[in-house]
């Protein structure tokens, strides 16, 4: 446990020497399903762009762990981030890391530790600011996904749904159980708009327009 603690610490200070910010670096990051020993994120202070997984002695048995722990989290994450596996040392820095991205996010069976390690794998720290650059694009493309999803889902929801519904209420009209009028068409259509309007920024029917207020996201 001792060796754990120090091997954070002393990555910790090795990468606030490095300019990575420290309101930017989180402990324990995750949920109940997974949980990552220290993760760097991007300036919103939510979005994982470094993950580091802390091990004890390096060992083939704690590197083929810490592979398979990072693989867990990164299929809960929406797009790839930097991995690496640290392992604690008793000269300067007091830690050794191996950059494990490819390894991680390969479904090749992993390769005992002896093996692969390198000179070439060791962690180089990416400046900060580089890291967050990717990060942007990332997450455009994680919400222009998001939205289709929701698209699609609303696309669903109007092809079963609503023709249900509107046949329902021609059958409750044709049996005078709930006969339609003007003021139950109006309001049947405003609840109508009303679900499909957070999916689309605009909806028109001939001359009347809705659109969502944006101003607040933008904001932000």
């Amino acid at each position: 446990m001792q060796l754990y603690k120090n091997t954070a610490d002393a990555l910790v200070s090795y990468l606030l020497k490095h300019g990575y910010p420290e309101s930017r670096i989180a402990f324990e990051w995750g949920d109940r399903q997974f949980a990552i020993d220290i993760v760097v994120l991007a300036n919103d202070n939510v979005t994982p762009i470094s993950i580091f997984e802390i091990k004890g002695s390096r060992t083939n048995e704690s590197y083929l762990l810490g592979i398979e722990q990072l693989r867990r989290a990164v299929r809960r994450l929406d797009f790839s981030v930097q991995c690496s596996l640290v392992f604690g040392i008793d000269e300067a820095p007091y830690f050794i890391a191996y950059d494990v991205t490819n390894i991680v996010y390969s479904n090749a069976e992993i390769r005992p530790f002896e093996n692969t390690r390198s000179e070439s794998s060791k962690y180089q720290p990416v400046r900060y600011e580089y890291l967050t650059l990717g990060v942007e694009p990332k997450l455009l493309n994680h919400e222009k996904v998001k939205k289709q999803e929701r698209i699609d889902r609303m696309k669903w929801f109007c092809w079963l749904l609503i023709p249900v519904a509107a046949i329902t209420v021609l059958v409750l009209d044709k049996q005078h159980v709930l006969p339609l009028t003007t003021e139950r068409l109006v309001i049947i259509g405003a609840v109508f708009i009303v679900l499909l309007l957070p999916f689309f920024s605009e909806i028109s029917i001939k001359d009347i327009s809705m659109k969502r207020d944006n101003s607040t996201k933008d904001k932000n």
